[in-house]
Order: structure tokens, then C-alpha cells, then sequence
């Protein structure tokens, strides 16, 4: 991945543009696996309060 965009010749916006696609393709990545992990916890804490009350 990385040795082809030094292989191609480009402008250096052009290079720029990759770059910020990248980081932000990771970003976003770490982001939804993030909320998601958060939002899997809360609910499992919210099934298991809930079992509590019902007991």
C-alpha cells in the first residue's frame, strides 16, 4: 500500500489527499469499533440490571 503511493509520481495535493483518506478511514474504523464496543456494554449492563430487578 504504502510503497505504491511513493512508487507513483504524483503532486504533492495529490499525495496530501491520500494521506488524509487514510487517516481518516482509521479514524472512522476506530470510531465505530469504539461506539460499538460502548454501546454493547451498556446494553449488557442495562439486560443485567434488569435481570437484578426482576429477581
Amino acid at each position: 500500500c504504502y510503497s505504491q503511493l511513493w512508487m507513483k509520481p504524483s503532486t504533492p495535493e495529490n499525495t496530501i489527499h491520500v494521506w488524509l483518506k487514510e487517516i481518516f478511514l482509521v479514524m472512522s474504523e476506530r470510531l465505530v469499533t469504539e461506539t460499538s464496543s460502548f454501546l454493547i456494554d451498556h446494553c449488557g449492563r442495562i439486560s443485567q440490571v434488569r435481570s437484578k430487578v426482576r429477581i
